[in-house]
């Protein structure tokens, strides 16, 4: 059988998170391809990784001497599946801080059946006129999706090309956002699917950042801004058409509270 899932997925540090997500990746997708990249934790991680799975055929390890950040590690990892000789239908990008519950395949089949559909994820959202992010409560065509866990047809993933490179120079932040807008500008349609069974920890990468969280964050929102606030014919979704509920204190790009993009 052709293996039809590919998943990326970039570890730095927090080793007992990265084996939980690697270890249900092998059992609820035991028909996938992991590239896997460790970027630079420098705290025995890789020699875990390597005693652990050395003997996966379908696990592929790569290394990086430094933490590269988001954008960049997934280019890096973009361009090694790409060079491959595998072919897969899907690619799935997967933090190290979530985990498959159960099978996922069979419900991204079901929707990619209908060839407009790029992408697909659990946490969808939407934006106002003002760029302020609204939560999706039920399935839905979204603007973006979080890239905890986003899955993309391939046709799809090469239509948006590699994570922009002006999010390499931060550790993270704005990039998914970015991707998915690049996927529906290219002509695909974004949805989410709140039932897929993924266990998200959640704000682990931003733990790392401690007190620069919030100056990173306002950094990563202003190329954000910058790149799109001219361009707003691609978020086409109407706001209105869905059950949607402002975020919480947990903000997606805020700590504190809603963030809203302004000029």
């Amino acid at each position: 059988m052709s293996k039809k899932i590919g998943f990326m997925i970039l570890g730095y540090k927090q080793i007992k998170c990265t084996i939980a997500c690697i270890d249900s990746v092998l059992e609820h997708e035991p028909n996938s391809e992991v590239f896997f990249l460790e970027n630079g934790s420098q705290d025995g991680s890789l020699q875990q990784l390597q005693d652990r799975y050395q003997a996966e055929p379908s696990f592929h390890l790569f290394t990086s001497p430094y933490n590269r950040g988001i954008a960049a590690g997934r280019n890096l990892l973009r361009s090694e599946l790409l060079q491959s000789n595998f072919a897969p239908q899907t690619i799935i990008l997967l933090d190290n801080d979530a985990c498959l519950g159960e099978s996922v395949s069979a419900q991204l089949q079901s929707l990619f059946v209908d060839k407009a559909v790029g992408a697909i994820g659990p946490t969808g959202y939407l934006f106002d006129a003002d760029f302020t992010f609204f939560q999706v409560e039920a399935p839905a065509e979204v603007d973006a999706l979080a890239a905890y866990f986003l899955a993309i047809r391939l046709d799809a993933f090469l239509a948006a090309g590699p994570f922009d490179r002006i999010f390499e120079k931060f550790l993270y932040g704005g990039e998914d956002v970015d991707f998915c807008l690049s996927i529906k500008k290219a002509g695909y349609k974004v949805l989410s699917l709140p039932s897929l069974p993924i266990v998200h920890r959640g704000r682990a990468s931003s733990a790392l950042l401690g007190e620069a969280f919030e100056e990173h964050n306002a950094a990563t929102n202003k190329l954000f801004i910058d790149k799109w606030k001219s361009d707003r014919r691609v978020l086409e979704v109407d706001l209105n058409s869905y059950k949607v509920r402002q975020l919480s204190e947990r903000g997606y790009l805020r700590g504190d509270k809603p963030f809203q993009f302004r000029d």
